[in-house]
């Protein structure tokens, strides 16, 4: 029975020019995991390839990390089928392997430019909770990794009153940091509603 690759090491480190290449090895022999049925027996021989070099790359320690963002896919979904075109018909993975670095590299500047909107709103709406008391600080504190919240459920993760947390939520929805997502008396849902937006510009 043939191992199978399923701990990547070259997908724990960080993006950089040491690296960028094993990414690309790994995103082609993902694709053409699923593309082996379609592409033939020149495929085959490539994923073969590719599955013996990242094998040797994970015994040697290799480590890198890639995800493409689906926007990235979706915005240039004909060039991803004309480049796959261009493996069935001329055995042409170079060029494949090269659309997927650029992805990389994209969705890396999106999120570099995601994470600097998300600091910049943070910043700002800080200054707007002027003399917060020590409850206003963690409910602030929570919703920057909980941007969706209802008050019961985060009363219990930070180990406050309702009461404590619901006007800490009140005084940021006062200052337009959080927005009212139900209509129902109980149960309300809340959300950093700049934090989300920024999230869905980049999806």
């Amino acid at each position: 029975m043939k191992r199978k690759i399923l701990d990547f090491s070259v997908m724990k480190e960080e993006i950089s020019q040491n690296n960028v290449l094993e990414m690309a090895e790994f995103i082609a022999f993902m694709e053409l995991r699923f593309q082996i049925g379609y592409l033939g027996s020149r495929a085959q021989k490539m994923y073969a390839d590719l599955y013996a070099d990242i094998k040797h790359k994970n015994e040697l320690g290799y480590k890198s990390v890639s995800s493409i963002s689906p926007k990235y896919l979706k915005t240039n979904r004909i060039e991803y089928y004309d480049r796959l075109s261009e493996v069935r018909t001329k055995g042409n993975y170079e060029q494949w392997i090269k659309f997927f670095l650029h992805g990389i590299i994209e969705t890396c500047d999106d999120g570099i430019k995601t994470i600097e909107r998300i600091n910049s709103l943070i910043k700002s709406d800080e200054e707007k909770l002027v003399k917060k008391t020590e409850t206003v600080s963690k409910v602030f504190d929570y919703i920057k990794e909980h941007p969706i919240i209802s008050i019961g459920g985060a009363a219990t993760a930070l180990g406050l009153s309702y009461n404590g947390v619901s006007g800490a939520v009140k005084k940021m929805v006062e200052v337009g940091i959080m927005n009212e997502t139900t209509t129902k008396a109980r149960d309300r849902v809340f959300e950093y509603t700049g934090y989300i937006n920024i999230l869905k510009s980049g999806t």
